[in-house]
């Protein structure tokens, strides 16, 4: 039997990693594979600012507990997500809403949907297929009057679609930028790269180019926009994929590399699939299956894996034909020792 060591807050903080038993149920180990944590949850979600949700309970309900075990938020809800800028989302036999870190409910109308709150604090909530700004609660700060949103992003701008058009507004609602493209995404790049932040936008997409897109993930025409709306790339790209880290995904001949904001290309496009950088690592598809490059392009996890491999406080948890464990940022296989 291996050894359960007597959790510390101070010692494990929010690295403790979720492990999961052939017997279907959950517990907490530490990133040497010592279990911290018994198995004793019906579900246990990874930590998330010092909080994670779990279900352990005769009813079958989540709560948030801290890394010592102890609920910060005794069992209440049907469902439950993580915290993310201090809110997380639940479900209650009223309805869903949102909590604070202690536990207050902050109940929200019905909706079609409704975002997390970003970086702002202003969420979107859709009612009836029309989109509006909204505080915390699900109250309209604007009216419902969008046909597509993209929520808040780290330069507190959020991209909505209206009459065919696309454009830029801040937390009141207020257009910030109006650019001719027939598409835009969210400016990113901001808190994570070099201060700077783009858009990927699309122009001249015509009807045969959205089929193509459609058909084969082809979809030609893109490039990428700064916040004066002027072009950061040429739209010469099949397709870009969000800033991160400094690099973007671009599509050549169909298959996937990186490059920077000058255009450069850093890893060669050779992968069917990928995800952006996140702490070092993107997640790349080859041949269906999906491993880790680093900022080289090099691997970290061969692609020999079913899902997309992300890495979250310097793990990756991996879900191979039932079996679960973790890789560290060195390739170390983690599991429990039980």
């Amino acid at each position: 039997m291996g050894e359960t060591v007597k959790p510390s807050v101070a010692q494990f903080g929010s690295r403790l990693l979720p492990f999961h038993t052939p017997g279907g149920l959950w517990g907490y180990m530490d990133g040497t594979g010592r279990v911290v944590l018994p198995p004793a949850y019906d579900f246990a979600a990874p930590f998330a600012e010092g909080l994670a949700a779990v279900r352990k309970d005769e009813n079958g309900l989540f709560g948030h507990m801290r890394p010592d075990g102890s609920f910060a938020i005794k069992p209440a809800f049907s469902n439950a997500g993580g915290f993310y800028l201090g809110v997380a989302e639940v479900e209650t036999p009223e309805g869903r809403g949102f909590i604070n870190r202690e536990g207050g409910f902050l109940p929200v109308p019905k909706l079609d949907y409704m975002c997390y709150p970003g970086y702002t604090g202003v969420a979107f909530a859709c009612v009836g297929g029309k989109w509006a700004l909204a505080d915390i609660t699900g109250k309209f700060l604007t009216p419902p009057e969008f046909d597509d949103a993209c929520g808040h992003d780290e330069c507190g701008w959020a991209r909505v679609r209206k009459g065919g058009e696309t454009f830029f507004i801040d937390m009141r609602g207020a257009t910030v930028l109006a650019p001719s493209f027939d598409c835009a995404d969210c400016f990113y790049g901001a808190a994570n790269g070099n201060g700077n932040a783009v858009a990927v936008v699309g122009k001249n997409l015509t009807e045969a180019d959205a089929e193509r897109c459609a058909e084969t993930g082809q979809c030609g025409k893109y490039g990428a926009i700064d916040r004066t709306g002027e072009l950061a790339l040429p739209l010469e790209y099949e397709c870009l994929t969000p800033l991160s880290e400094g690099l973007m995904g671009m599509m050549e001949n169909g298959k996937y590399g990186f490059i920077n904001l000058r255009g450069d290309t850093i890893i060669e496009p050779r992968f069917d699939n990928i995800t952006p950088f996140d702490e070092g690592y993107a997640g790349v598809c080859v041949g269906g299956k999906w491993g880790v490059i680093t900022h080289s392009g090099e691997y970290l996890i061969k692609p020999e894996y079913p899902d997309a491999v992300c890495f979250r406080d310097g793990y990756a948890a991996i879900w191979n034909d039932g079996d679960m464990f973790h890789v560290d940022v060195k390739g170390r296989v983690v599991r429990p020792v039980l």
